[in-house]
């Protein structure tokens, strides 16, 4: 994961136990600031790039969102309930932070300021996974369980209510949205997004063409024994 100005990159290592931040021009070593027994991942840098924000797994908390600063000082749990906290991004402004909590029996997302957390303000409605801000903070993505990319305006954060969620399009994105790893980044203006997506649920197939030289030199070529040249060519062309 790339800090914000992209001179460093935080990663995990040892399955997710240790988590590591190292100059991303491959200067020095490598720095671990945090290890554990628990499975880490990656959530976000803060916009000042001095703390990592990731999630973590608790017996008696389930999933927890983890706040480790990077100048000095030991990991310390940012939010552990005893519901699942997950998919954490932090605000250019450095001031909000959006996450997904399943506290409503159902996974949604959840905006509150930062670091000070106050009362949570639901996003979504009828679910939703991996918000994904937009580079001047006047919208919110994420994802609907149906994998529609949804936007909520944001002209103004502290105002009540949120504006209402709507439909940009349909993805095709291979995971579940509830999963561990990004399906989605949204570019900073939010006019593109690069999507994980699947091939169109199809698995492409290798063909095979027979007599292909044929075809570019002009040349007669000599089909198997026994076997019609043309009908050779339809049923690779068809293919």
């Amino acid at each position: 994961m790339w800090s914000p100005d992209g001179t460093r990159v935080a990663f995990t290592s040892r399955a997710g136990l240790d988590l590591h931040v190292r100059s991303s021009g491959g200067i020095g070593q490598a720095e671990r600031v945090a290890s554990n027994q628990s499975v880490k991942v990656l959530n976000d840098w803060s916009s000042s790039a001095n703390a990592i924000i990731y999630t973590q797994h608790e017996p008696a908390t389930k999933l927890d969102l983890w706040h480790v600063p990077l100048s000095g000082g030991a990991a310390q749990p940012l939010l552990n309930t005893p519901f699942n906290e997950a998919q954490a991004r932090i605000s250019p402004d450095g001031r909000w932070i959006a996450y997904v909590s399943d506290s409503s029996g159902t996974q949604e997302v959840y905006l509150r300021h930062y670091p000070k957390l106050d009362v949570p303000r639901r996003v979504s409605t009828g679910g939703g996974a991996q918000p994904q801000w937009r580079g001047d903070q006047r919208e919110l993505f994420f994802l609907a369980p149906d994998r529609s990319l949804m936007a909520v305006s944001l002209t103004d954060a502290d105002a009540s209510p949120l504006g209402v969620p709507r439909r940009l399009f349909q993805t095709s994105i291979a995971d579940d949205p509830s999963g561990a790893r990004d399906s989605y980044a949204a570019m900073p203006d939010g006019r593109s997004f690069l999507i994980d997506a699947r091939y169109n649920g199809i698995t492409p197939r290798i063909t095979v063409l027979l007599h292909w030289a044929a075809d570019l030199t002009g040349l007669p070529a000599t089909p198997p024994e026994g076997r019609d040249t043309n009908e050779l060519e339809r049923r690779s062309r068809a293919q």
